[in-house]
């Protein structure tokens, strides 16, 4: 299990140098939230 782990992990850090020479960036995922604040109820301001 130990080798396979490592092998995983060499084989990731392997791909991230070679994107990198490439100039390849792999974005990052982002999420947009909108909060929405209600309109007051009623007459009072």
């Amino acid at each position: 299990m130990d080798a396979r782990l490592r092998l995983i992990s060499d084989l990731n850090f392997d791909i991230d140098a070679a994107f990198g020479r490439e100039g390849i960036e792999v974005p990052f995922p982002q999420r947009d939230v909108d909060l929405k604040t209600p309109a007051p109820q009623g007459g009072a301001q």
